[in-house]
């Protein structure tokens, strides 16, 4: 037998030792679940305490931004922004009014001059509706999962894909089961 041929024996090296202690993952479970306890109810206290400064400070707010002078310069600014949702129905029925559907009093209101019956209200204001709705595609998630491999990889190239943020929910036993070796619940953290 040659030399080269001997097997040689490998030789352990221990890693150096961490001065961290070790990951307990059941105790920092525990501690996370107390944690966004904590968070939750610090962040509805928060919310109710900035709704009253703002009711307090802004008694005749408007929509956008609200400023308030405060002592030693400083400002008070908050925002109150208004969401404007659009009823996809009514939005298709406004769009598809003519004049002639209208009373003529509402024309009137309206200020729109006399003009064929078949014609659009939307036109008749000389008004764009398509132009006041933005559209945003939006993927259809259970379509889109029973592509195949090849149709997948296909629309993949117009996908910017990332990953979203993690959420973890600790569900409590219905019953109190007795304790699993190793898992003892919030009150052993």
């Amino acid at each position: 037998m040659s030399a080269s041929s001997i097997p040689t024996v490998a030789t352990f090296h221990p890693a150096p030792a961490s001065s961290e202690p070790p990951f307990d993952k059941e105790a920092e479970l525990w501690r996370w679940a107390k944690l966004k306890e904590h968070v939750t109810a610090v962040t509805e206290e928060e919310r109710a305490l900035r709704a009253k400064l703002f009711s307090a400070f802004f008694p005749e707010p408007v929509a956008g931004t609200n400023t308030c002078e405060l002592p030693a310069g400083w400002k008070l600014k908050a925002t109150r922004p208004e969401k404007r949702e659009i009823d996809q129905a009514l939005y298709t029925s406004l769009k598809a009014t003519r004049v002639c559907d209208m009373p003529p009093e509402a024309l009137e209101k309206l200020g729109i001059p006399a003009c064929p019956p078949e014609t659009l209200v939307s036109t008749a204001l000389l008004m764009n509706m398509d132009m006041l709705i933005r559209s945003k595609p939006e993927l259809a998630g259970r379509v889109y999962s029973a592509l195949t491999d090849a149709q997948r990889a296909y629309f993949d190239r117009c996908l910017t894909i990332s990953p979203g943020s993690i959420t973890l929910t600790l569900v409590e036993p219905k019953t109190v089961p007795v304790p699993a070796a190793g898992f003892n619940g919030p009150e052993a953290a």
